[in-house]
């Protein structure tokens, strides 16, 4: 019988099906028929139910609840932004920092984008929402981040000439990042807990029942998205 080498490999992709497998039955847990926002993850539920919805195709099935990676909402980024404003513009000028490592540089930047992104996770935005401290901290963070940009363009202003067509154009970018991240923290989470409240016609955030709070936020998800359509056409 002629061997050519293909036996050990299938031999070994068995094994590694296996393994996952096992893997996936240690850890997963499965339900029938349950709702997938009143499970916790990671979780397969096979026909999941959710009220007032009739599901078509694979949806109808099977639904996957991934566990969700705990962040602490605002702490990092605020405590990110307090650092990268200790190297700001007056301390370029002064020369105590490099053009390259204002606010801390680009990976100082790119650190804040990827914490702005962790606070639109559904567990994140749920404690944000149902927790007032954590929600007043991002507010905090949202002053403190308009009154730096503010106070940086006056400087710059007064001083542009001091520095270097490469080093402005570092600057600017840094500033237009930390623009970016206010407009985001505003919009896309501070005032969507608003227009939550006022979509489902409660008096406030301890009206809203936490199990509706994903349907609310989806909804309300949809309406942005034909809001600024709707803006972009008129632009347009």
């Amino acid at each position: 019988m002629r061997n050519d080498g293909r036996a050990p490999v299938i031999e070994m992709m068995l094994i590694e099906f296996c393994r996952k497998a096992v893997f996936f039955l240690r850890n997963w847990q499965i339900y029938v028929g349950r709702d997938p926002q009143c499970v916790s993850g990671p979780a397969l539920i096979v026909f999941p139910l959710i009220p007032a919805t009739l599901f078509c195709g694979l949806a109808g099935i099977l639904a996957i609840r991934k566990k969700v990676k705990p962040v602490q909402p605002g702490g990092d980024l605020y405590e990110s932004f307090g650092r990268a404003i200790g190297k700001d513009l007056a301390s370029l000028l002064e020369g105590k920092i490099a053009a390259t490592e204002y606010l801390g540089g680009k990976s100082s930047l790119e650190e804040m984008e990827r914490e702005l992104l962790d606070l639109k996770g559904e567990e994140v935005f749920r404690r944000i929402f149902f927790t007032e401290e954590e929600a007043q901290r991002l507010k905090d963070l949202s002053a403190r981040m308009s009154a730096f940009l503010t106070a940086e363009e006056i400087l710059l202003d007064q001083k542009a000439g001091c520095l270097s067509t490469t080093d402005l154009e570092t600057v600017n970018s840094g500033l237009v990042l930390i623009r970016d991240l206010l407009w985001g923290l505003d919009h896309d989470i501070l005032d969507n807990v608003q227009r939550i409240v006022a979509l489902a016609g409660a008096d406030g955030v301890a009206d809203i029942d936490p199990e509706a709070l994903p349907k609310y936020r989806k909804l309300n998800s949809l309406l942005n998205c034909l809001d600024r359509l709707e803006v972009r056409g008129r632009d347009s």
